[in-house]
């Protein structure tokens, strides 16, 4: 299902993520750990809750997921050392700040009959069906492309195994989302 390939690949970034930092930007990687912590909690809290249902979990997906793209750009924009104005980091966590009042709502709709919870609960299933593999492909990209275009600096040991992390997710969100659009296009026919 969704939310194992998601622990799959949470755990396979922190392991690149902590072979490759020795000692710098570690700030960076202590937030990322913690937003997977804050991620599968909130999954795990789901799935107690409604009786080991999966469904619920993967319909209702964390919006901690919206700051991964954004931690995972910003750490190599600290390790190519380009500078990032507060303004712009400010805006790279504008998605996570919209998605996470909306997954409040939506949680409490849950529990509590809402009188517009039905139209929130279908847009949030489809933004995070439809829209963020999107969201995460594009920082992938926007990742991959600051590395490769970095200067003139060479490479460091970090970079190299982020390149190589990078490019593994892109290939692998991007597999899992064919495979998801087609079984979802082929249900239709």
């Amino acid at each position: 299902t969704d939310v194992f390939t998601t622990i799959i690949l949470q755990v396979i970034i922190t392991i690149f993520l902590v072979s490759s930092q020795r000692g710098q930007n570690i700030r960076l990687l202590y937030i990322y750990l913690l937003v997977i912590f804050f991620d599968f909690s909130y999954e795990y809290f789901l799935y107690v809750t409604f009786n080991n249902n999966l469904d619920i979990v993967e319909s209702y997906a964390s919006s901690f997921r919206l700051l991964k793209g954004p931690l995972i750009y910003l750490f190599i924009r600290k390790n190519t050392d380009k500078e990032i104005s507060i303004r712009l980091q400010n805006l790279l966590f504008l998605p996570f700040a919209i998605g996470l009042i909306v997954n409040i709502i939506v949680l409490v709709s849950l529990f509590v009959d809402l009188p517009f919870q039905e139209p929130i609960k279908r847009g949030y299933k489809f933004f995070f069906s439809t829209f963020y593999p999107v969201y995460w492909i594009c920082y992938l990209f926007l990742s991959l492309f600051t590395i490769q275009f970095r200067g003139k600096r060479p490479l460091s040991e970090s970079l190299k195994y982020i390149r190589v992390l990078v490019v593994f997710l892109l290939v692998t969100v991007i597999a899992i989302y064919l495979i998801y659009f087609n079984g979802w296009l082929s249900s239709y026919t």
